[in-house]
């Protein structure tokens, strides 16, 4: 906000003309009044059934789908795309802990484009749902062509109730959700969903969270994006019986997976 006054300033005060600077005025006050829209945080209530998996964002549903994840595991996909005028606040599908959360740098198309879900930069999330009704998920901001800064507010080992908030994109962006692939899908393309309060998925008809079912019951070490390096300051900082991601995604060759 103060660089956006600082740029209008910059361009309204040498003007002499009384219009053109009543012009700037103007634009600066919207701008001042689009960027608190922006970051508006509206309270939000789940649905009163346990078993009801919420949307993790606001916007419309671009994608309901079957795929095959980067474990190799068949899931089921609910792809989200969040314009400028959506709430970017990210909220957790399930009540859960978080097991991952792994940034991966990328390109940055246009969060409607399909191959932005591969080629993007993002933020996967495994919460792993507790409770007699939860499961499993793995979550996914990913940037777009204006959103390009992913704000994580949570790390591994918090709990998560569900609804809450965990994150948030700035400025037009995409978030995923993947279920297990035995779970009932309640929304299809085109739908116009609520972060933390639109039911997206019936948990209760697919896995728990003790793993009955396949599908996204993921353990830590199950999961696996690419990375270059792993990180030691990471491993030093892993909690006792639990492998870093980063380690994980880049097992010695004579470990066979």
């Amino acid at each position: 906000m103060v660089v956006a006054w600082a740029v209008v300033a910059a361009v309204c005060l040498p003007l002499r003309w009384h219009g053109a600077f009543a012009l700037c005025s103007v634009l600066a006050v919207a701008l001042v009044l689009f960027t608190f829209y922006f970051f508006r945080d509206p309270e939000r209530t789940p649905p009163v059934e346990a078993d009801l998996a919420v949307s993790p964002a606001d916007g419309v549903v671009v994608e309901v789908s079957e795929v095959t994840d980067e474990r190799g595991e068949a899931v089921k996909r609910v792809g989200i795309f969040l314009s400028v005028f959506n709430v970017h606040i990210n909220r957790s599908p399930v009540e859960g802990v978080v097991e991952a959360s792994e940034e991966k740098v990328g390109e940055f198309l246009d969060a409607r484009d399909p191959r932005c879900a591969e080629v993007n930069a993002r933020r996967t999330w495994v919460i792993r749902g507790g409770g007699e009704h939860g499961c499993s998920v793995t979550v996914r901001q990913i940037t777009g062509a204006i959103a390009r800064r992913i704000v994580a507010w949570r790390e591994v080992g918090d709990s998560l109730g569900r609804g809450e908030r965990f994150g948030m994109i700035r400025f037009g962006s995409r978030t995923e959700v993947d279920f297990p692939a035995s779970v009932e899908i309640l929304v299809k393309k085109g739908d116009v969903v609520r972060g933390g309060e639109t039911a997206v998925a019936n948990c209760g008809t697919g896995s728990r969270a003790d793993g009955a079912g396949g599908g996204t019951t993921t353990r830590l070490r199950d999961y696996a994006t690419t990375a270059d390096e792993t990180d030691e300051t990471e491993i030093a900082a892993a909690p006792l019986g639990v492998e870093p991601l980063s380690a994980i995604c880049n097992p010695q060759p004579a470990i066979k997976q």
